[in-house]
């Protein structure tokens, strides 16, 4: 047996490892616009039929069972659950799930229940006419579907990131209608629309013509990677939705970069060192019919002025 360099079986195996990261846990695939985890955990709701509500324990057990032995899945369930936080949601969930605008976690697993969403199944339906290939599970006693036959551009639809071995990826989401309709009118007209992305947690964002551009042609070529190497060239604002009535904000809808806990802190914060020392209380509005937050300010304030001041200072205006 040939003797080889430890720093080629360095290579080799760093190569190897690299690549598994790559195409099977960190990265989407461009097929399906899903993550490798996401994927098997609708396959596997999917194999156990939960279209009606099951504990979400059972699901994670099966996960880690037989399609994916990494670790727990239970934040991934929990992330898909979130309606503020997944545009077209693929699973729903009955019990304490909090949301994605909140730091609070959500209930442990053996509290809570989820099952397949409406859209879940119009999507996974077609897997009954073999459209896609199978291939083994990791131990090789399931064939799994090796992507989703999903009908649209999908990985446009879902914001996520993620972080492999010397690569990564960080993408807004853009709504469902606008994607299709621009497919629809460059396959009738070749030509091609501007899209501009949509956040499930609602909010504002700030038109910039040129960075819009910029993010639907030119972002990720292989001139432009030459050219630079600063992702933040193609960031873009976004804004919490205010409300402003007498001497009193209500913020309706937050970005989706941030949480309500992290806008209590920093105005808190800005008001104790007198940068904000117009704002008298804050207090949240969470409950049942109801959400946001309410900022009540000295009388005679400018609000419009505060405002900015709010977007300037805290984190009611994020950049993505």
């Amino acid at each position: 047996m040939a003797e080889k360099e430890i720093s080629d079986i360095l290579k080799d195996n760093s190569l190897t490892f690299a690549n598994y990261v790559i195409l099977n846990r960190a990265l989407p695939d461009i097929r399906d616009g899903m993550k490798p985890v996401v994927r098997k955990l609708l396959l596997a709701m999917h194999d156990d039929n939960a279209y009606t509500n099951v504990k979400s324990a059972s699901v994670t057990g099966l996960m880690m069972k037989s399609y994916h032995p990494h670790g727990n899945c239970y934040k991934v369930i929990v992330n898909q659950v979130h309606k503020d936080g997944v545009l077209t949601p693929f699973l729903i969930g009955k019990g304490g799930w909090s949301h994605h605008y909140s730091r609070a976690g959500a209930s442990a697993e053996r509290y809570t229940e989820v099952r397949l969403s409406p859209f879940a199944k119009y999507v996974l339906d077609d897997l009954k006419k073999k459209s896609v290939d199978y291939i083994d599970n990791f131990d090789g006693t399931l064939k799994l579907a090796e992507v989703i036959p999903i009908q649209f551009p999908s990985i446009l639809h879902y914001s996520q990131e993620g972080i492999a071995y010397g690569m990564a990826n960080k993408m807004p989401s853009f709504n469902l209608n606008e994607l299709n309709d621009a497919v629809v009118k460059y396959i009738q007209t070749k030509e091609k629309t501007t899209l501009i992305p949509d956040f499930a947690s609602g909010g504002l964002i700030v038109k910039n013509d040129s960075v819009f551009n910029q993010i639907n042609y030119v972002a990720g070529t292989d001139e432009e990677k030459k050219k630079n190497k600063s992702a933040s060239l193609y960031s873009f604002k976004l804004r919490a939705k205010i409300d402003i009535d007498g001497n009193i904000l209500y913020v309706r809808e937050i970005p989706y970069e941030t949480t309500i806990d992290d806008i209590f802190d920093k105005v808190r914060e800005q008001s104790k060192n007198g940068k904000l020392k117009e704002i008298t209380d804050i207090v949240s509005m969470q409950g049942k019919g109801s959400s946001g937050i309410k900022i009540t300010c000295k009388k005679n304030t400018n609000m419009d002025l505060l405002l900015e001041k709010l977007y300037s200072l805290t984190p009611l205006e994020c950049p993505f």
